[in-house]
This record gives structure tokens, sequence and C-alpha cells, in this order.
């Protein structure tokens, strides 16, 4: 059966979880540029050099060891090679998207240049209540829809949206009340001599894996277990033949991540006896019956899965929503990770290290890119290809405002789990949510819930609602979904959440239960229909999406600005030029009237030409209205002529500042494109074998 591969964006998974606010600084990662170790190439041309010489047989004498090193090795039990399926499926992953056919932007994070705008955007940020110690070892919550800051050991954290944490030891795991998991992820640190020369973490015998009471938190009904095993072959044989059987668990298979350099070689060959390229995650289950087991192994799948990136950082292995698809994990699934070191929205992480990877420093704040840039520059071509006269003007800006409007919107609201295909937030789709409300003590009752009683259906402000209320804010949306409940981990299974008082409910700091228990007294739900953005700007079609992502928001703040500002001065303009259009009416008239008494008047008096006393009087009588009309029509085309010409100034600046922003992309795109081409001629000349003398 042929391996499922796919190619994933770590850094893009990971930056989606902060809701387009924050992103990864670069300098804290730590990406290998070229491979570790490389296979010597044979080269059967004639050396010229001595030196030359001397470096290949130097060559050959190293891979002469290194295979004696692996045949002792395997005799002896202590190195195991991959297997040949394995390591042709692996092989066959890599030649299909790694070495030559290597596509930076599918793995490769997009930094972005810091700006010194980060304390801003963490001080925006909601802060945890200070009176919640994160470090004393019982299980946090953020609740909310929304990022939040803490302050632990005197550093600051973030936390993602709907993330749940304990850090403590996992082997006092049985004195939390974690509840029971579907999914169980664990990644222990196994004994490993280069992580005991660094220093990096403790490590932990495979002995101890016993004492981690994992049923305590595992689902009766079915349950997951993915663990990350290293090459070391005693460990792989211990978790299948004890641990796994002494937690109740069946093997099942082994998936697999290859990680890859930054210029797409492996970061060792697939044959080293040092270190091998590539990281093995076990899956095992347990269910109550066999019908259960049955349906767990037909959801998990015979096929081998291979994922494919660059590692950000040592031990930060990719998210488990790159190996199980929803088939197999549902975003309703209550899920666990054991020795976590980072938070994940709708995730419990339980270690000692588990906020590692949440300090501030780490982050940096989002700026536009050049993607964006071109799409605000393709704005302002498809203006400039519309715009013919200023009312056309008002209109097209009115249209174009009001889409970019919407898609604020949309940014504003996306959901920051939800992910497409490229592993990049769907910025085009919100959710409308009404909330439901009971109270569980009968009415009359001392024990009924009284104050502050919500209504039955309400919005999130408390706001009475009903379902038929809730329309599309304009045209350019529709509905994708119908009405229907949230369930998640802190619900049962309607949806429900309960509480003691409409205040302990409404409050995201207080306890709320995910059953009915003794002393609850109200209850609530969270219902959600979805709306999707089917008109933008015109230009989704030919920009790609898969780039406008975290610094979306930005972007589409500033043309609005822009946009908002040409609006507004192109609409005075255009009541100015029909305020003066009146005047020229007015004079207009005016002047038809003078014409006509001149007219008359010459008329009139072309019968007194015969008199000599009368010819002076009635020639200077009409050189003065010659005049007059002269000068009063001199006004009137100097005035209109002022008018039009501020009106041809104001759009020739507006379209001079497009032509300069279209401009300046197009250098940018033109500089981007060099910069690849010069990149993809480097590496076909270092993949390219030498030539023959």
């Amino acid at each position: 059966m042929e391996p499922k591969v796919s190619c994933v964006n770590h850094a893009a998974i990971v930056e989606g979880y902060y809701m387009g606010k924050l992103s990864l600084r670069e300098g804290s990662l730590q990406i290998p540029s070229t491979a570790f170790i490389r296979l010597a190439c044979a080269n059967t041309s004639v050396e010229k050099s001595t030196a030359a010489a001397r470096r290949q047989r130097k060559r050959e004498t190293a891979a002469r060891r290194r295979a004696e090193r692996l045949e002792e090795l395997t005799a002896q039990g202590k190195f195991v090679p991959l297997s040949d399926r394995v390591r042709n499926a692996l092989q066959h992953a890599y030649d299909r998207f790694g070495g030559a056919r290597f596509v930076l932007r599918d793995f490769l994070p997009s930094f972005q240049e810091g700006t010194g705008a980060l304390p801003d955007v963490l001080n925006s940020l909601q802060e945890m209540p200070s009176t919640e110690v994160l470090d004393d070892g019982n299980v946090h919550h953020n609740r909310t829809d929304y990022l939040q800051v803490a302050t632990v050991s005197g550093a600051q954290v973030v936390l993602p949206a709907g993330s749940s944490f304990a850090q403590r030891d996992v082997r006092t795991l049985h004195q939390l009340a974690l509840g029971r998991h579907k999914l169980i992820l664990m990644d222990p640190p196994w004994q490993n001599k280069s992580v005991s020369r660094g220093k990096r973490y403790d490590m932990l015998d495979h002995s101890e894996l016993l004492k981690i009471h994992v049923p305590h938190i595992a689902d009766p009904d079915e349950c997951i277990l993915a663990v990350w095993v290293t090459n070391r072959p005693r460990y792989m044989a211990y978790l299948r033949e004890q641990a796994l059987p002494s937690w109740g668990f069946t093997y099942h298979t082994c998936w697999y991540w290859l990680k890859l350099s930054k210029n797409g070689e492996l970061v060792t060959p697939l044959d080293s006896t040092h270190r091998l390229p590539v990281e093995t995650l076990a899956v095992a289950y347990r269910a109550k019956d066999q019908a259960h087991e049955q349906t767990l192994r037909q959801r998990l799948g015979e096929q081998m899965r291979i994922v494919l990136s660059i590692p950000l950082r040592h031990s930060w292995k990719p998210p488990l929503e790159c190996f199980f698809d929803k088939d197999i994990m549902s975003t309703t699934h209550r899920k666990v990770e054991l020795f976590a070191r980072e938070l994940r929205p709708h995730w419990t992480s339980v270690g000692n290290e588990v906020l590692k990877f949440q300090a501030t420093d780490l982050f940096q704040s989002t700026l536009p890119d050049k993607c964006l840039l071109n799409n605000i520059s393709a704005a302002a071509f498809f203006l400039k290809r519309r715009i013919h006269t200023p009312k056309a003007e008002l209109r097209v800006m009115e249209e174009l405002v009001q889409r970019y409007q919407d898609e604020l919107t949309a940014v504003r609201n996306a959901s920051f789990f939800r992910h497409n295909p490229k592993n990049t937030p769907d910025l085009h789709r919100v959710e409308e949510e009404l909330f439901e409300n009971q109270n569980l003590a009968p009415r009359g009752s001392a024990m009924r819930a009284s104050k502050a009683e919500l209504p039955v259906l309400c919005r999130a402000n408390g706001e009475e609602m009903r379902f038929s209320a809730v329309k599309l804010p304009s045209q350019n949306w529709e509905w994708v979904s119908d009405w229907h409940c949230d369930v998640h981990a802190q619900t049962d299974e309607s949806g429900w959440m309960y509480a003691e008082s409409w205040e302990q409910l409404g409050d995201i700091n207080q306890l709320h239960y995910s059953e009915q228990t003794m002393s609850a007294r109200v209850r609530q739900r969270r219902w959600k229909r979805e709306r999707m953005l089917i008109r933008s700007t015109g230009l989704p079609a030919t920009l790609n999406q898969s780039l406008l992502t975290k610094s979306r928001l930005a972007a589409m703040r500033y043309a609005n600005e822009k946009l908002t500002q040409q609006l507004l001065r192109a609409n005075g303009r255009i009541e100015e030029l029909e305020k003066r259009d009146k005047i020229y009416e007015a004079h207009m008239l005016k002047l038809q009237q003078v014409a006509e008494e001149l007219s008359n008047d010459l008329y009139a008096r072309s019968f007194d030409l015969h008199d000599p006393v009368a010819v002076p009087y009635t020639v200077s009588k009409s050189t003065e209205v010659l005049k007059q009309t002269e000068e009063l029509l001199g006004d009137m085309l100097m005035e209109q002529g002022l008018a039009r010409l501020d009106t041809l100034a104001v759009t020739s600046e507006v379209q001079r500042r497009r032509s300069e922003i279209l401009a300046a992309c197009e250098n940018e795109l033109q500089n981007t494109m060099d910069e690849f081409n010069d990149l993809v001629r480097t590496l076909e000349r270092t993949q390219s074998p030498p030539p023959e003398q």
C-alpha cells in the first residue's frame, strides 16, 4: 500500500494558535541550513591535485569505518537498521518532495521583520488574574476565545485560547482530576548521550514509564495513544512488550517524521549509525469490546503515514494534527499531551517544562508582507481601470470599502484552530453565536438562582435574541451551516456547561462543570452558525491565499484607512463641484437674460440710427452692455475652469500615488523572483555532479 506523505510548515501551524497577533521570532529557532552528515560521493574522475586525492582517500576511509561500525553494532544488537519496507517508503517520500524538488514555501516559516511593537501587542492582551499561581502543579485553563498573558516566576508567557495545562511531574498524574481523554500523546525524554552532553533537559529511565498512570486519564470506551520513540531498539521493545500491555493498550503501527534541512537535504543519511533523519511515532489503542476495537482499527487504517518538515528547535515535534486527520481525531474529542513543552488550543498539557515554548521573548509582532503589498497595489490597479469620472470613483470606492470592511470582520472573528489543506487559517469564515440558558431549580423554589437571570436565548453580552433574528450583515456573505451546539472538553455530550449561579457562569475565571452536580443551579450551552465571505475585493482569484495569513489584518486596516481618506476627499470635491455647477447655471441664466435685453435694445434702437444725435448714445449703451457681458462670461469660465482643475488635480494625485505603490510592489516582486532564481541556480549547481575530465 502506498504511504500517505504530507509536507508541513510547522511554524505556520504554530502561528495559527496566536490569531495573527504574534509570530515566531527567527532568532529563537534552530533551523538546520544544511545536512549534518553527508554520504561520500563516488568520484570516478582523475584527481589532478595531490590534496584532492588525499581528501578522497580520507572520505573513503571514513565510509569504510562507518560500514564496519555498522556491522559491529548490528551484531551486538545495539543498532537495528531501518527495515527495507520503511527505508524504501522514506526514500520514496524524499525523492518526491526533497532534494531538487524541494519547495521552500511549503516548509519554511515566512518571517517578518520585527518592529519593536511586541510590548504594545502584549499590553493589548488580557492578563490572567494575579491570584492564580500557575506553577503550583494544579490544572489551569484559558477558557476564553482569545489570547491571554500571564507571569510565571517573573517571566511573561502567552496562553493560547482554549488551552489547559499543569506544570508538574507526569508520574504524579493520578493526583490530578484531568478527566478522561480519547487521545493521549507522549514524548518521553528518553536517555540519550547527545542530550546528556548538551544538558538540554532532564532524562527519564525507560523503566519509569510504568509509574505513569495512563489508564487514569484514558477514556474507558475508546482511546488512542501516540508515543514518540527514539531509534534505540530496546526502547521500542520495552514499549511494545511491557509498557503498552500494562496500560491496557494494543500496539497498532508506526508512523514517521522525516527531517529536512533548509536546502532540501536529509539532515543525516538514512543509513547513518550516529543519528537517523527520522523519528518514530508508535500508535496504540484500547477499547471496551471487540466492536469498538474493530472501529478504531478501521479509523487508524493500515496505511503508513510520513510527514516531512524542517525541525524548528531541538526535540520540537510537529503537531499531532499532521498525522491524525478528522476521521481519526474529532475536534470535540478531549486530548492530552504528557511531557509537553508547549500549549495548544483545546489540548491539556502536562509536564515539568510545559511553558518552555510559551515565553514572550520567543515571539515577535506581525507586519504586512510583500504579498499584502501586492494585494493593495492590485486594488489600486483595479480602481484605476474602472474610474472614469468622480461620481464613478465614489461609487467604486464605496463598494471596495464595504468589501474591505467585510474582510476585516472576517479576519477579526476568524477561528484560530480551523485550517485549510495548506495549514493556514481560513479567514473567510465567521461564527455567529447564541447562548441558551436554563435555570435548573423549579419556579418558586428557594434554591432558584434569581439574581441577574439571563434570557432563554441571548448573545454573549446578554441581549435577548432569536435564531430567526440573526441576519447576514451584507450581500457579500452567505450561510454555510445551520445552527448546531458547540460540544468540547468543558461540556457534556449535549453541549451544556453547568454552574452554581449566573454570575459564576458568566465569569471565565470561575469553576464550571461539564456534568450536572448537586450544587449546579444553572446551565448554558452555545449555539453557533458559520457564514462565509463570498465576495471580497475581487483579488483572491489572482493572489495566493495561503500567504495572506497572520498579517492580513494589519494590511486590511491600512488599506481601509487609505481608501476611506480618498473616499472622503473625493466626496468633498464632488460636493464642491456640484455647488459650482449650480453657480454656473445661475450665471448662464443671467447671461441669457442680458443677451435678450441687449438684442431687444439693439433692435429697438436700430430705427433711431438715422438720427445723428441718437447714434453715440446707442453705441455707448451697447458697448457697456457687451463689456459687462464679457466680464461676467470671463468670471464664469474662470470659476468653471478652477473647479475642473481642482477635480483633475485630486484624481491625478490619487492615480500618481497608486502608480508609485504599484511600481514599488513590482520592483519588490522582481527582486524576489531574482533571489529565487539565484537560489534555484545555486541548488542546481550543488546537486549536479562534477563534469567528467
